[in-house]
């Protein structure tokens, strides 16, 4: 009977392989992709639960031998069971990598970073005339324009410059021009004029939006592009950044707003009192993967929309892209109380490489890297979660992913087991 099962199970091994081809996943059409993995599953599946049966008809007759002899079991299973809990980890992991390149970024629309353009126009202003002066600050009293401040200072006595629209922030240090800046991309302000004192181009320029969507990822919902002009007038410095987004800032108000209450219903569901931080990690990991579907039709068809590329596509539409999920994982990590970030660079599939994102959080005091959108098999697969990439170290993830380590903390493995 043994015998026959195994020319079963060899068979449809056989089968399975002559169906695999070289054929790279991008040139094939959505539907001959699902329809080859639908075929494959099936197999699988009978190979499966034909190996199965078969170990399990093995365990029951080593089990009733050893009963009837009266012996313990056998020091080779004894020796099975104490490597098995020697694993980094025992959670579910799939053996299918050639689905990880349509779980990366998209090739047509990638999730890049917002176009920055780093050189800021300058504009010198000549310095008005004492009478001049006295007319602009009396029309800026007129007026009531009150720069918001960073931190307290002294007031100026010319607190702008001729021309132009009311300052929106005064500061005096990186740390405040940092907020400023932060607080302009929360708010999804399209302007900002900050006055900054003790001015130097080297310190205050848009580097600050590298650093920003690094610390606070989850901020953006659709920032295109940046740039921004300086103003001097003397030793008066004004710098002006404009920013555009992919929506108006209503929708991106109601959307930011949305998500953040579907945020709270979702940890409020499953953080639970008295869970560990690896507990809520997986919590959150599990429900993002399950109940997202990468948004597979439209990548191929290069059509995906922009909701895709945040944390509204995943937590309120339930479909994204690689940017999406990392956003989703970051808000919900930080919500349960979890030191989070999210990490950019690149996915690599053989000769491919292409943007990506993923995150890094800290558990048990030390950090370690999870990329959700390549635990979630694609096509989706209902109710299926992986962990190939769940709490991997950077020498583990730097197999098939390459970013810039220099701007990040140094990641470890955690152990993980079934729950």
């Amino acid at each position: 009977m043994n015998r026959f099962k195994k020319s079963i199970i060899i068979l449809l091994s056989v089968s399975l392989l002559s169906g695999c081809g070289a054929k790279p996943v991008g040139s094939a059409s959505a539907k001959g992709i699902d329809a080859s993995l639908d075929s494959s599953k099936q197999q699988t599946n009978v190979v499966q639960q034909a190996e199965k049966k078969e170990e399990n008809d093995k365990a029951n007759t080593a089990a009733n031998n050893a009963q009837s002899s009266n012996q313990k079991p056998s020091s080779n299973a004894s020796s099975s069971s104490t490597s098995s809990n020697n694993k980094t980890s025992t959670l579910p992991k799939s053996s299918n990598t050639s689905k990880k390149i349509v779980a990366e970024a998209p090739k047509v629309n990638p999730p890049a970073k917002p176009q920055v353009v780093n050189t800021v126009e300058k504009v010198q202003i000549p310095v008005p005339t004492p009478a001049q002066s006295s007319n602009q600050q009396t029309n800026t009293a007129v007026q009531g324009q009150q720069p918001q401040t960073a931190v307290q200072n002294q007031t100026s006595s010319t607190s702008s410059i001729p021309g132009l629209p009311a300052i929106n922030y005064e500061v005096n240090s990186y740390n405040d021009y940092y907020k400023a800046v932060y607080n302009s991309l929360k708010n999804f302000e399209s302007s900002v004029y900050i006055k900054i004192n003790n001015y130097d181009g080297t310190v205050y320029n848009l580097n600050v939006i590298d650093s920003l969507m690094i610390d606070n990822y989850d901020i953006d919902y659709g920032l295109s592009s940046v740039k921004a002009r300086i103003y001097s007038m003397g030793n008066i410095n004004v710098l002006n950044i404009q920013f555009q987004y992919k929506y108006t800032r209503d929708k991106l108000l109601a959307m930011r707003d949305a998500s953040e209450s579907k945020a709270k219903q979702i940890i409020s569901e499953i953080i639970k009192p008295g869970m560990s931080d690896l507990d809520k990690e997986k919590a959150i990991h599990d429900y993002i993967v399950s109940h997202t579907a990468y948004d597979y039709n439209d990548y191929i068809n290069g059509t995906l929309p922009g909701t895709v590329f945040n944390d509204y596509g995943v937590l309120i539409n339930g479909s994204a892209v690689c940017e999406g999920y990392s956003k989703a994982m970051l808000k919900l990590m930080r919500m349960a109380g979890l030191e989070a970030k999210s990490v950019t660079g690149y996915g690599i599939d053989g000769a491919s490489k292409i943007p990506h994102a993923w995150n890094m959080v800290k558990i048990n005091g030390v950090y370690t890297l999870v990329d959700a959108t390549w635990d979630d098999p694609v096509p989706d697969e209902k109710g299926k979660v992986y962990y190939n990439y769940f709490d991997v170290s950077d020498s583990q993830l730097a197999k098939d992913h390459q970013w810039d380590t220099s701007k990040y903390p140094r990641a470890v493995a955690i152990q993980v087991n079934a729950q």
